[in-house]
């Protein structure tokens, strides 16, 4: 049967729906004329909106078995001859049955990255397309000029993004602040660059114990939507973060070059995808990392030991050894 049109569904966590541009943007490479809709969370929506390779973005506006169901008539009058189902809970494989239409699912791998993960989901009925070494994220670029007029700090000197926040459900991907304010001295009087703190407006605990250190750093948290920050990180420079969907749109933006800060997640299953990025551990310091547990059973805190073993001097001669800001 010749494939015409299909529909991607992956509804997870930011990061997770970037990682699954390596697939449809496969696809298109490879496919040209094949239609590639995409069904997802409202959240992750504003990433893919407006994409060159996808034809249309559909939201889930509930997540009720009923709703479920309303959908079932609509996904048949869109006449797919594949669903791509990246969602693997029980809800969503229904939805696909009901439908009729021929799906590929999607099952976690951890011996492959996730990027690989979902590109070999649909590998075998795409055997011509190829995975990039790099993600890429597209409709970012449409905000660009509208930042650059609003952030006009940005043209003033080198930047360097500071993501600080993390998924409370994962203790070991937050790095303490105080670890921050150090980096972002040191940055600051080593390179004369600005830090620009991001994030929600539930991050703005964290940003305002940067902002008042030093007249370079600037706080955006909050002030912009997810394809926004994409736009003001492909101004940018450099980006630091844990393991966290703002690092992931930054790895997937032409600039900057990012550092992932990795504690219990295992950098061989989410690691900063891209040959310019960076993933770093505290492998080399303790035997159980990583151990891609939610809460640590070490330490049952805000802050993990394997982040805490991350110390700003350890990031701050990545930057310089490599010469990231010049």
């Amino acid at each position: 049967m010749e494939i015409k049109k299909i529909l991607i569904i992956r509804n997870g966590a930011i990061g997770d729906v970037v990682h699954t541009s390596g697939l449809f943007r496969a696809i298109k490479k490879a496919y040209p004329q094949i239609d590639i809709d995409y069904a997802t969370s409202y959240v992750t929506a504003q990433l893919l909106k407006d994409d060159r390779d996808l034809n249309e973005v559909f939201v889930f506006e509930d997540y009720t078995y009923k709703y479920f169901w309303s959908l079932v008539p609509i996904i048949k009058s869109k006449n797919y001859d594949l669903i791509i189902n990246l969602q693997p809970q029980l809800k969503f494989n229904l939805l696909c049955s009901m439908t009729g239409v021929k799906t590929v699912k999607y099952k976690k791998d951890f011996t492959k990255h996730a990027v690989e993960n979902f590109f070999d989901t649909a590998k075998k009925i795409f055997p011509e397309m190829q995975l990039s070494d790099e993600l890429e994220l597209t409709n970012y670029e449409n905000h660009k000029l509208f930042l650059m007029q609003k952030c006009k700090e940005l043209a003033l000197r080198k930047n360097v993004v500071f993501n600080m926040s993390a998924t409370p459900q994962r203790q070991g991907r937050k790095w303490k602040v105080d670890y921050f304010k150090e980096l972002a001295l040191r940055l600051i009087n080593e390179y004369d660059c600005n830090i620009i703190l991001t994030g929600s407006v539930e991050d703005k605990e964290l940003t305002s114990q940067l902002v008042n250190l030093h007249d370079n750093i600037y706080d955006y948290a909050g002030k912009y939507t997810l394809s926004e920050n994409a736009a003001i990180y492909s101004m940018c420079d450099l980006f630091i973060s844990g393991d966290t969907g703002p690092l992931h749109i930054a790895s997937a933006c032409k600039n900057p070059i990012c550092i992932g800060m990795y504690g219990s997640m295992p950098i061989s299953r989410t690691g900063v995808w891209g040959n310019n990025h960076y993933s770093i551990s505290a492998s080399d310091k303790m035997n159980c990392v990583p151990c891609n547990r939610r809460i640590c059973k070490l330490k049952n805190a805000q802050y993990n030991p394997c982040m805490d073993a991350l110390k700003p001097e350890v990031i701050f001669n990545l930057i310089s050894d490599e010469h990231m800001l010049g």
